[in-house]
């Protein structure tokens, strides 16, 4: 790629929360048009927010968030409105709730990873409970959620 080329879009995002389909709430109509790739994982911890989930970088090994990886059609159009939902602002991300970064999602019922953009929580958790086992489907399926 010649020096000045901008680099390429990515296509794909990974959800865990309020965006996945067939939860309750779910706004997942912000990703469309987008086709499921696979069930994905990121290395974070999971956080209850309330009524939504934050996701949080994490080095150790067992921190697990489980979600599904999205092809998403028309990033250009869709990644704009999946940030103004998030409350990202990418030109000026401090003080943002969540910042979407890229990230390596791994896709273990096929033995692969590929990098997605992933909303990721920058707030302090102390004090949040965690969500244990990184499944946000789970969580709010049980009398908990």
């Amino acid at each position: 790629m010649p020096p000045n080329d901008p680099p390429p879009l990515v296509d794909l995002a990974f959800v865990y929360g309020t965006l996945l389909p067939g939860i309750p709430g779910s706004r997942f109509a912000l990703l469309s048009p987008a086709l499921p790739v696979a069930e994905g994982v990121i290395q974070a911890r999971l956080y209850n927010l309330g009524s939504y989930p934050g996701a949080v970088r994490s080095e150790l090994p067992g921190d697990r968030v489980l979600g599904t990886l999205f092809r998403l059609q028309n990033p250009a159009e869709a990644l704009p409105r999946m940030d103004r939902y998030e409350g990202y602002l990418p030109g000026d991300p401090e003080g943002c709730e969540f910042r979407r970064e890229l990230a390596t999602v791994e896709l273990p019922g096929e033995r692969r990873s590929l990098q997605a953009w992933v909303y990721y929580y920058t707030l302090p958790v102390g004090g949040l409970p965690r969500i244990e086992g990184g499944d946000y489907r789970t969580f709010v399926a049980s009398p908990r959620g």
